[in-house]
C-alpha cells in the first residue's frame, strides 16, 4: 500500500510539474509571444498563475517547509495601439495581473 501511495504521489508531482511548465512557457500565437498564463488570462479572465502560486504557498506552509512569504502583485502593461489610459489598454491582452512570490 505504501508503495502504491508513493507511486501515486510521484505521478501527481509529474502532472503538476508539466502543468507548471506549460503555464510559464512562452508560445508564439499569431505572431505574438504569450505565456500559458497570458493565454488563460486573455481567454477567460482568470489569473491561473496567481491561483497556482497561492496553492503552492498554502502547501509549503502546511508542510512546514516555509513559514513566511512576500507576495507582490502588480499590473503589467504591454504595448497598446489605443490611448495609454483607455479601457482597452487596461484590460487583457494589453494589461494583466502579475504575481511574484519571495520566500523569506
Amino acid at each position: 500500500n505504501e508503495n502504491a501511495q508513493s507511486g501515486k504521489r510521484r505521478g501527481m508531482k509529474k502532472v503538476i510539474y508539466k502543468i507548471l511548465v506549460w503555464l510559464y512557457n512562452a508560445y508564439s500565437i499569431g505572431g505574438d509571444i504569450k505565456t500559458g498564463c497570458k493565454i488563460i488570462k486573455g481567454v477567460s479572465g482568470i489569473d491561473a498563475c496567481g491561483y497556482v502560486s497561492k496553492e503552492v504557498i498554502k502547501s509549503l506552509i502546511k508542510s512546514g517547509i516555509r513559514k513566511k512569504f512576500n507576495v507582490v502583485r502588480y499590473v503589467e502593461k504591454l504595448t497598446c495601439p489605443y490611448p495609454p489610459n483607455s479601457q482597452q489598454c487596461n484590460a487583457p491582452p494589453y494589461a494583466y495581473w502579475r504575481t511574484e512570490i519571495e520566500a523569506t
